[in-house]
């Protein structure tokens, strides 16, 4: 791994919604509450780094599956411009989770076809 370390913008809460589309499966899994962007440490594992920054937002009644990245990506900028000062100094907070959570992938057009969400 490269010494000075990177910093991803994941468009989903972890540990609970690692992979792929994190704002979709949250909200087919009746967990609105966890809708947003995880600002985290790369490491080996699959966004399993530590956070830096957490930011949730709510999608409106017109939003849809392909609507909700750009709107955690549009909370995530936010919240990426408030961490890069401190990570820049040094001087930044980070929260380690020893639980994995689970790992989402890709849904199917089926999944998407028949997860209502909300």
């Amino acid at each position: 791994m490269y010494p000075g370390g990177f910093i991803n913008m994941h468009v989903g809460i972890t540990p609970q919604y690692r992979g792929s589309h994190g704002g979709y499966w949250a909200l087919r899994n009746h967990d609105a509450a966890r809708f947003g962007t995880t600002i985290h440490l790369v490491d080996a594992g699959v966004d399993t780094g530590a956070v830096l920054k957490q930011v949730f937002t709510v999608p409106g009644k017109m939003d849809n599956f392909t609507t909700y990245p750009i709107l955690q990506v549009a909370a995530g900028i936010t919240a990426l411009k408030e961490v890069l000062p401190g990570i820049i100094a040094g001087n930044f907070q980070q929260t380690i989770h020893n639980e994995k959570g689970k790992m989402y992938y890709q849904p199917t057009l089926w999944q998407y076809i028949t997860g209502h969400c909300p």
